[in-house]
């Protein structure tokens, strides 16, 4: 069962929180469920589809073939952690990010953004900075 895996007014403020107009096209048309949105292809942009699972995470753990699989459908039918540890998902995605993270390109653009997030952000290690981005930055298109 998808039950404890999928929230449909988390999934809903996801959507709300990315923008576009989805969620009102969702909301306004009879007869959308949620979730079946989410598995048919949503999915493959890593849409969060509740607290307890992270799409992107669970992609990144070696033997899920992201193209293909859906990872939703493969965690509940397989079983093992729908959301690492925090550590351990940091590790994984640093890991995966590395190679085409450049930590200084990244704080420079940070300065150049303003705002005090550069500052914030000075003593930041490189691997905290790909925390960071991997966060939610991402999403923004920096």
């Amino acid at each position: 069962t998808l039950a404890p895996y999928f929230d449909a007014a988390h999934y809903r403020a996801g959507l709300e929180a990315a923008g576009g107009g989805l969620a009102d096209a969702l909301a306004q048309a009879s007869g959308v469920d949620l979730a079946d949105h989410y598995l048919a292809s949503v999915w493959r942009e890593g849409r969060v589809p509740a607290p307890r699972f992270d799409t992107l995470a669970y992609c990144l753990t070696p033997a899920i073939t992201y193209a293909t699989q859906n990872p939703l459908v493969r965690c509940v039918l397989t079983g093992g952690p729908a959301r690492p540890d925090r550590e351990a998902g940091l590790a994984l995605r640093f890991a995966t990010l590395a190679p085409y993270f450049d930590a200084a390109h990244y704080r420079a653009g940070l300065e150049a953004a303003g705002g005090g997030l550069a500052d914030a952000l000075a003593q930041a290690s490189g691997v905290d900075l790909a925390d960071h981005y991997l966060a939610s930055v991402w999403r923004e298109g920096r």
